[in-house]
């Protein structure tokens, strides 16, 4: 469950989107849309213009089966289906620094200015990206293991500070991880046999504080005097 804009949104199989103004029993309305499991809501404003996105895809693996959904909203009660350049399912959304970031199977990820036209940012084929959050003007997914035979042995979250170059941390085990969670100022991803890892504390960028210099007295040319 998301809480967007001032509306709750439920999402799941079969291309399920529901709203509700407050979240509670006998509120929620179903939204209708062309199918798929939806698994991620998220909203931003761009040029002044508000649009929800919802993500999803139908769960295949195989490039020649799988099928990936994005749709786009205005208002969140009418949705339009777009057409990302990947068949992968998406996993998850989110929005950040005016721009629409999209994960999902086979180290997808997607990005859009607008919600409508997407562009492939990079895949990587045997991982898959289970979550995306944003905390400290970085980005953080969840690249899961799939198996003994697949690339790689251990899960791990990508770092990024622009949603383009990602840098990848393993976890310590080789603990199948399918959730992530911000709590606190840390991470924090669950998955197999009841397996819960925590971050460190995350240090937000530092921005570098600029004083403005200006001189004690106004000075005649070629002299040098101090500033203050």
């Amino acid at each position: 469950i998301d809480y967007l804009n001032g509306q709750f949104f439920a999402t799941g199989a079969s291309g399920t989107i529901l709203t509700s103004p407050t979240g509670v029993t006998n509120t929620w309305t179903s939204r209708t849309t062309q199918g798929g499991n939806i698994y991620g809501v998220a909203y931003g404003v761009v040029n002044g213009v508000g649009t929800y996105v919802a993500v999803g895809g139908n769960d295949n693996i195989s490039a020649s089966t799988s099928v990936s959904f994005i749709y786009s909203s205005a208002d969140g009660a009418s949705w339009t289906r777009r057409f990302p350049p990947t068949s992968a399912t998406f996993r998850a959304v989110v929005f950040n620094q005016g721009i629409f970031t999209a994960v999902g199977f086979d180290g997808t990820i997607c990005r859009s200015t607008d919600g409508i036209t997407w562009r492939l940012v990079g895949s990587d084929a045997g991982t898959d990206l289970m979550a995306l959050r944003v905390a400290g003007g970085r980005y953080y997914a969840l690249q899961r293991t799939r198996g003994s035979f697949f690339n790689e042995d251990f899960s791990a979250v990508l770092v990024s500070s622009d949603g383009e170059s990602w840098t990848r941390v393993e976890q310590p085990n080789s603990a199948d991880q399918i959730g992530l969670e911000l709590f606190g100022g840390r991470l924090y991803t669950g998955g197999s046999g009841a397996s819960i890892f925590r971050s460190a504390a995350i240090q937000a960028p530092t921005t570098p504080v600029v004083a403005q210099l200006t001189p004690s007295r106004q000075a005649t040319q070629g002299e040098t005097i101090a500033l203050a």
